[in-house]
């Protein structure tokens, strides 16, 4: 790991990145802050979420709420994940609803609600029936 050969490495690596550049490209790809997180991860295996599709919230999720608390999220998640609506979907599904209905219901940016349903399924705060 002399700094000479590393540095010069480094060097050439940049000088490659320079030259293959393309503010096309990331114009094509959309913002890299904001991906498409459906586009993303579309190649992993798993099943096709229906809207039809019927929800109820965990006894877990239950817990949660009636003690007060949070689900911790990572940093930035806020963007994507809001903890009102996290709160609403648990009390509104109780009874199992669709997907759907639960979207109609929360009455936010149609994609977002949509990303909030999976995102708590994911972490067990919803459960499909």
């Amino acid at each position: 790991y002399d700094y000479k050969v590393v540095i010069d490495k480094l060097e050439t690596f940049w000088l490659k990145l320079k030259k293959n550049f393309s503010f096309e490209q990331i114009k094509k790809n959309g913002n890299p802050m904001f991906p498409n997180f459906f586009h993303a991860f579309s190649h992993y295996f798993t099943q096709t979420l229906s809207v039809k599709a019927y929800i109820q919230c965990t006894e877990f999720a239950q817990n949660l709420l009636e003690i007060g608390g949070n689900y911790p999220l990572f940093p930035d998640m806020e963007q994507w994940v809001d903890r009102d609506n996290v709160r609403r979907i648990i009390v509104y599904t109780v009874e199992p609803k669709t997907i759907e209905k639960v979207i109609a219901y929360i009455e936010d940016e149609r994609k977002r609600v949509h990303y909030q349903i999976l995102w708590m399924l994911k972490h067990g705060l919803l459960a499909l029936i």
